[in-house]
């Protein structure tokens, strides 16, 4: 399911709206996350769990400047399903800490 998702986005879609309407469209039995972005620095994180979505709208111009996921969902509506914990997820917000603390201050600065 995941490719095939993939596969309409690319082939149907040019900005983050486009690829928003298609994934409403289509019910997303899997744990998923999905990040994308378009020519206009408009980026998503959409999480996908047993037929509820989440996302997570940015402008990468004016907002923040990178986006990230990691093993297991942050968002409000998906959170719920990281059920088995088992401490897993505290290595997961690691990574994440960790992906944006090393985002922030690389050097060169990453720019658009």
């Amino acid at each position: 399911m995941y490719w095939v998702i993939i596969r309409s986005i690319l082939d149907q879609c040019k900005t983050v709206n486009e690829a928003k309407e298609i994934l409403r469209t289509i019910p997303i039995g899997q744990f998923a996350s999905f990040i994308i972005m378009d020519k206009s620095d408009n980026a998503v994180l959409i999480e996908a769990a047993d037929g509820e979505t989440d996302l997570k709208d940015i402008n990468i111009a004016t907002e923040e400047k990178f986006l990230c996921a990691t093993n297991h969902f942050k968002l409000p509506k998906t959170s719920k399903y990281n059920k088995f914990n088992c401490g897993i997820i505290a290595n997961s917000e690691k990574r994440t800490a960790l992906i944006n603390a090393t985002l922030e201050n690389a050097k060169p600065k990453i720019t658009l």
